[in-house]
């Protein structure tokens, strides 16, 4: 799924505007439903690419237009930003913060 993310986001035009659509197909869905069920549980992400994962699966939610899930993925991560995805299009802290202070109370 990243891969046609990445594939998506490459292409000017019609390509990047359905990159929204990429974490809304059913396969998507159901691997956005199982890592959000697995991976916000406490402690549950203890290897080194943890924030790297969770930054990935909080820009999916975002994306996929699911913001309560999105926000407890904000939440584990905390102040924690990677440069992939948020700099995809944008500066990653800038766009990262954005999206947590809109979806955190």
């Amino acid at each position: 799924m990243t891969d046609n993310y990445l594939r998506l986001v490459s292409q000017p035009g019609v390509g990047g505007l359905n990159v929204r659509h990429c974490w809304s197909a059913p396969v998507a869905r159901q691997a956005l439903d199982e890592a959000v069920s697995s991976w916000t549980r406490p402690r549950a992400l203890t290897h080194a690419a943890a924030p790297a994962d969770l930054n990935l699966l909080a820009h999916a939610l975002v994306t996929a237009e699911r913001p309560d899930e999105a926000a407890t993925v904000f939440q584990a991560l905390g102040a924690v930003v990677t440069s992939w995805p948020w700099g995809v299009g944008a500066a990653a802290v800038q766009r990262f913060a954005r999206w947590q202070e809109r979806l955190l109370p």
